[in-house]
Formats: structure tokens, sequence, C-alpha cells
């Protein structure tokens, strides 16, 4: 949804994360399903094109989820700060927390 908001489309947003259109689809269909209220509202094409519209909820819903995500983080940092430094990462993941943390930024701005 952050991307989408950002970069204006489901497509522009699934190109960015790298999925496709379809799986990008599939999960906001999913999230759509699982409030009694839209995140998204979807247009129709036409003279400007389709898009698809965060809703006010969906936008609460980002904003909670960060929120969240923070204090979460920070509990993180105060039960485990002394043991994370000693964990060792799989093989490739050190790239996929790179592009995590870079797209995150990307997010923030």
């Amino acid at each position: 949804m952050e991307g989408i908001h950002s970069a204006g489309s489901l497509s522009a947003a699934a190109r960015n994360l790298g999925l496709s259109y379809r799986r990008a689809w599939l999960l906001l269909d999913s999230l759509n399903d699982s409030f009694d209220q839209l995140v998204t509202i979807n247009t129709t094409g036409g003279a400007g094109g389709g898009g698809v519209v965060i809703t006010e909820f969906g936008l609460s819903l980002i904003r909670r989820y960060r929120e969240l995500e923070r204090e979460i983080g920070a509990i993180a940092q105060k039960c485990l700060g002394d043991i994370l430094p000693k964990s060792a990462p799989r093989e490739g993941a050190t790239k996929r927390v790179v592009k995590r943390v870079s797209l995150a930024k990307k997010r923030r701005k």
C-alpha cells in the first residue's frame, strides 16, 4: 500500500518491489477482503487510465503498522540488543536485508 501511495499506481509499486502485477493485485485483494472497510478503491480505465487509490482507512492502517513496527523494534533492541550482533545471517540474507533497508528509507522520504 505504501508503494501504491508513493508510486501512484499498483503496477509501478509492483515493479519497485520486484513483484508481478498479478501477485501485487492478489495481495491487495486479500487485504481488502481482510477488513470490513476497503483499504483501496480501484478505478476503471478511461482517458486517464485506471488506478488504485488508498482510502483513509488504508492510510490509517499504514500509519498504525509503522507505529507498531517502531515499537516492536525498540522492544527487540531492548530484549535482544546483546544477542543480535552475534547472529550469523544465512547466505543471501544480507542482500535481502540491504534491499529492505533501502526500500524502507525510500518510503520514509
